[in-house]
């Protein structure tokens, strides 16, 4: 089966016109549910160590495929579901084109994808103005993808994560779903960046419960609603 690979077509572009490496991206960013952990390892991440992270990709049919992260190598690591898709990463997560992204389907597009941090111990760090945001995470690299220029996409970054009894910064969160206007093609490759941080302790990455006050506030709030329909009746 031939697979194109859209990164080939650059060269051919290039002293002809000029081209756009990346493809433009709208990024959105959403509380969502919030997450804590004690602390960041303030360290490299690479693809080995995200290992657990859950990836789901949509297709063009309406259907989802879903995988589990897994190690397969020193520093690198891959989610793939058979005849469907792909999705690695080698060596550092701040390095620019670190992650491959290929459609193993020769008939349907890729509507979007998502990367769910969690069961991996990973989070994803956004671009703070150049500087660390949330102590321990170091510089952050927002999601930008080589060789898909026209697709439309959209990087919605969900479920803001803090450390534990300090509110969260905005810079780090534990979903990113990406979503394409135009669907990437079926044997299609491409390239793209996304920095991910590991939290320090294996397992450490936890919803937040709600604090007590404002749940005696929705209970308080309850049993008002509930005297009230007593009264009525």
């Amino acid at each position: 089966m031939m697979r194109l690979n859209l990164n080939c077509l650059l060269p051919l572009a290039v002293g002809v016109f000029a081209v756009s490496l990346h493809a433009q991206v709208t990024y959105v960013q959403t509380n969502g549910t919030s997450y804590q952990t004690p602390a960041l390892t303030g360290f490299t991440t690479t693809g080995n160590e995200m290992a657990g992270m859950g990836v789901s990709v949509n297709f063009s049919d309406g259907t989802t495929q879903t995988a589990t992260w897994a190690a397969t190598g020193a520093d690198s690591g891959a989610a793939s579901a058979a005849n469907y898709f792909t999705i690695g990463e080698s060596g550092d997560t701040f390095a620019s084109n670190a992650w491959t992204l290929e459609n193993l389907s020769s008939t349907l597009s890729i509507t979007g994808f998502s990367l769910f941090g969690v069961p991996g111990n990973t989070t994803f760090d956004r671009v703070f103005g150049g500087l660390e945001g949330t102590p321990g995470s170091g510089s952050g690299l927002d999601f930008n993808i080589v060789g898909a220029a026209g697709l439309g996409v959209t990087a919605t970054y969900s479920d803001i994560l803090n450390l534990t009894g300090s509110p969260a910064v905005g810079d780090e969160f534990v979903l990113l779903s990406v979503g394409f206007a135009n669907p990437f093609a079926p044997d299609a490759i491409a390239t793209f960046s996304q920095d991910t941080d590991s939290a320090r302790t294996s397992s450490s990455i936890v919803a937040t419960a709600p604090d007590e006050a404002s749940t005696l506030l929705l209970v308080g709030a309850a049993f008002s609603v509930f005297a009230g329909l007593r009264r009525k009746r």
